[in-house]
């Protein structure tokens, strides 16, 4: 092996290090998972970081929305949906009109055991409340059915 091959290899070899680091547990692993209304939801930490992560099936998919619309989107609304509800929780909105940011979320859809899984992860600290205006239409019926019960929403 020549140099540059083998300065090619050990930058793969961090690169992947680095990467398996930061995603945190395995997405089919099922350590500190706790079920949600559309799916799965875990916080740990990792280097200091803590995170949140999300995940549900397609199964459960099509079992909550039908098959109308493309299933990744429609993972991705409920990723945000759960998130939000996490959020919420943990730090009540500040006003009415504060909206949910999210940054640095990561979404992968793999198989595990036969399932095809959508998960979503970030970085706790990428989740804040922003003022802006709040259209609780925009959630899922039965995330607004929930927040509506616990009189987070009218």
């Amino acid at each position: 092996m020549n140099s540059k091959s083998l300065a090619l290899a050990c930058l793969l070899v961090q690169t992947v290090a680095h990467a398996s680091a930061t995603l945190g547990p395995d997405v089919c692993d099922d350590d500190g998972f706790r079920n949600v209304r559309d799916g799965q939801i875990r916080k740990w930490s990792d280097a200091g970081e803590d995170w949140i992560e999300f995940r549900t099936t397609r199964e459960r998919l099509v079992e909550r929305y039908g098959t109308e619309g493309a299933l990744p989107q429609v993972a991705a609304h409920a990723a945000r949906n759960a998130m939000f509800v996490e959020l919420d929780r943990a730090e009540r909105r500040p006003d009415a009109d504060a909206v949910l940011d999210i940054r640095g979320m990561q979404s992968v859809a793999t198989s595990c055991g036969g399932n095809e899984v959508f998960d979503f992860k970030l970085p706790w600290a990428g989740l804040s409340w922003s003022r802006g205006s709040f259209d609780p239409d925009s959630l899922m019926p039965p995330v607004r059915a929930f927040l509506k019960q616990n009189g987070v929403i009218d």
